[in-house]
């Protein structure tokens, strides 16, 4: 699954202008903003491609940055009815160094991220299979209604007969959004293969465009 573990560090060195922003922060003595529960997910396919979304000029957090489907956290994600299967959230805690209601709401979220922002859903009538179409009119209301909060991914999930298939993916990272920032993002990454027969799109209004690159 990678290099990195639970309660590892990675230290990434600022250039000067994030530098002279740390300093400032610090010398105001300012609070640091609680930080959000968030996930995104690196949705890659053979041989070796990554999908990825150019946020829109208007978004209030990093506008225009590259970047993989993903966002906070929702309340929804917290039912416990979630129709699942594989590794169950006592094993995430444990893989993520959290609690299992924490795993159960990151790992949802990632999921449910991944569907709204590019359309890719990983779920399937059972462990064995995954979902080969998620397209056409039906779909796209579902992706809106969660978009639009009015429903949960348990409830989408429900509706169709289908559970969350959590053996889709893997843990990659956990970031933390500097404390000088004033939007802050406790950040889990996963990794997910592209099922077979479903293609991702764009059709989010928080980017203007999306494709696969070479990492």
């Amino acid at each position: 699954m990678g290099a990195w573990r639970s309660g590892e560090m990675l230290e990434v060195p600022m250039d000067e202008a994030l530098a002279r922003t740390h300093e400032a922060y610090r010398a105001g003595g300012a609070v640091p903003a609680v930080p959000r529960l968030a996930a995104t997910v690196m949705l890659v396919r053979r041989p070796c491609e990554v999908f990825m979304l150019r946020r829109a000029s208007t978004m209030a957090f990093v506008p225009e940055a590259v970047v993989f489907p993903g966002g906070s956290v929702d309340p929804r994600d917290a039912d416990e009815w979630l129709p699942w299967t594989g590794p169950q959230p006592s094993v995430w805690a444990q893989r993520m160094g959290t609690d299992a209601q924490t795993a159960q709401l990151v790992v949802t979220a990632a999921a449910r991220e991944v569907f709204e922002e590019c359309g890719v859903l990983l779920a399937g009538e059972d462990n064995r299979c995954a979902l080969a179409d998620v397209s056409g009119p039906m779909w796209a209301e579902e992706r809106q209604c969660l978009v639009e909060h009015r429903t949960s991914l348990a409830e989408v999930l429900a509706r169709h007969g289908l559970v969350l298939r959590t053996d889709l993916l893997g843990l990659r990272s956990h970031w933390l959004t500097p404390e000088f920032e004033p939007r802050r993002y406790d950040t889990y990454f996963f990794a997910a293969c592209l099922p077979a027969g479903q293609m991702p799109d764009s059709c989010t209004t928080e980017a203007n465009g999306a494709g696969w690159a070479d990492p």
